[in-house]
């Protein structure tokens, strides 16, 4: 799925690990990769009802653009500007 993130948006995102990945995921894992990606004011929460998934919340303050977001992102919400 591609997706256009724009200056200066905050996002929420939820990431749903496979079976495999699950042992190795964490929320502070999945904040680092998202950090990596070059996200700002990460957090992240695993959701209380199903071990498979996460929510995560952060601001995109680089240049707009798009990119090809892996499998495990399964939705994306705009929240608007800061």
């Amino acid at each position: 799925m591609q997706f256009t993130a724009e200056q200066g948006h905050r996002y929420r995102a939820r990431i749903v690990v496979g079976f495999w990945k699950r042992a190795f995921a964490s929320e502070g894992a999945i904040a680092e990769q998202l950090k990596d990606a070059g996200v700002e004011d990460v957090q992240v929460q695993k959701d209380a009802n199903d071990s498979s998934t996460y929510w995560a919340w952060g601001s995109w303050n680089r240049e707009s653009r798009t990119v090809d977001l892996p499998g495990e992102v399964q939705e994306v919400t705009d929240l608007g500007k800061r």
